[in-house]
């Protein structure tokens, strides 16, 4: 090669690179390499970069002549030097949180009669509506939120389900509760007779009978629509035969007055919840 020919970009790029190379394997120190790859780009003729590689061995492959073989491409610079570009890779699906709540609703639906099917569709809705917004990140820098989102999707599934059982769970116990009802209707004035009619969930009376009265229910689940009430009651014997006396009709569920009533002659008292 004539030591008058000018050197092109490519050539002194080329010259730089074997520079590099020489300090990989340690031939070169940092403050050489740095000296020797400003004079290779500084270079105008190839007389220039021969004085540059004058005490440096030929790397096989790495020619700096253009009629050499293709040189390959640059080896990766020595740690510390130089950082590699990130890679971007796919972030965590927005919509896996939602969509995990929902299942976990579907499953719960089967235990709760079907209570968080409901919340299951409005979730699993939420999920389809994220599901083409997955942003992407740098390994090692995920944010927070993706994840946290995926979390918060379980706690609220959790949450729905255990307040569905506990809601169902209280209707039960609540529909097995024993309750005792007991209704009276009496008098001050002593033996008084009259017509009585009792209604319960489970049954219904009417008949004359002589007071006081009393009978005691036993109802399971909620108590409703229990009636008392009498008429045409009067005295039986004694000067006031005939003549209507003061009778009290009285309802007490669980041994607590729910409902009274005193009146001449007739009264009515009724409960529900």
């Amino acid at each position: 090669m004539n030591p008058q020919m000018r050197v092109a970009d490519m050539e002194r790029d080329r010259a730089c690179a074997i520079l590099r190379e020489h300090f990989a394997v340690g031939r070169l120190s940092k403050d050489e390499l740095m000296l020797r790859v400003a004079a290779a780009q500084s270079a105008i003729t190839w007389g220039d970069l021969d004085q540059i590689f004058a005490d440096l061995p030929r790397i096989p492959g790495m020619e700096i002549s253009p009629t050499a073989l293709p040189m390959p491409s640059p080896p990766p610079p020595p740690t510390g030097v130089y950082l590699a570009p990130p890679v971007v890779v796919p972030a965590h699906d927005p919509g896996s949180g939602p969509r995990m709540a929902a299942w976990a609703c579907f499953i719960l639906g089967f235990f709760t009669g079907g209570l968080t099917w409901i919340p299951a569709i409005i979730l699993a809705i939420v999920a389809a509506s994220r599901r083409n917004s997955v942003p992407t990140y740098v390994p090692g820098k995920f944010p927070a939120a993706p994840r946290a989102r995926s979390y918060t999707g379980v706690i609220v599934a959790s949450v729905i389900g255990i307040v569905a059982l506990v809601g169902l769970g209280v209707a039960v116990i609540h529909a097995n509760t024993l309750h005792t009802v007991e209704v009276e209707i009496s008098s001050a004035e002593g033996s008084v007779a009259g017509q009585i009619d009792i209604t319960t969930p489970r049954e219904g009376s009417s008949e004359e009978v002589g007071l006081p009265h009393k009978k005691t229910y036993t109802i399971s689940g909620s108590v409703s629509d229990v009636t008392v009430s009498a008429s045409e009651a009067h005295y039986v014997s004694g000067k006031k035969k005939r003549k209507k006396a003061p009778v009290t009709c009285t309802i007490i569920v669980d041994r607590n007055i729910v409902d009274q009533s005193t009146s001449d002659g007739e009264c009515h008292a009724s409960y529900s919840e």
